[in-house]
């Protein structure tokens, strides 16, 4: 066995090293599923609603 493995990596090499990894092999990727297919699963982008709610300013009563 080598001593490569007994190198010690500083810590931002090390997360450098990581970074390449994931970038070079996993691209995200984005695909439409039903809602009910959802559970456990990763927005790959903001959601944003069409209206606002509660209709109404529910700041009133929150005062404490």
């Amino acid at each position: 066995m080598g001593t490569e493995f007994l190198k010690i990596k500083e810590c931002d090499e090390a997360i450098d090293i990581i970074q390449k990894l994931f970038d070079d092999n996993l691209k995200p990727q984005s695909e439409e599923i039903d809602v009910t297919e959802a559970y456990g699963r990763i927005l790959f982008e903001d959601v944003y609603s069409r209206m606002d709610f509660p209709p109404f300013d529910s700041r009133k009563g929150q005062m404490y």
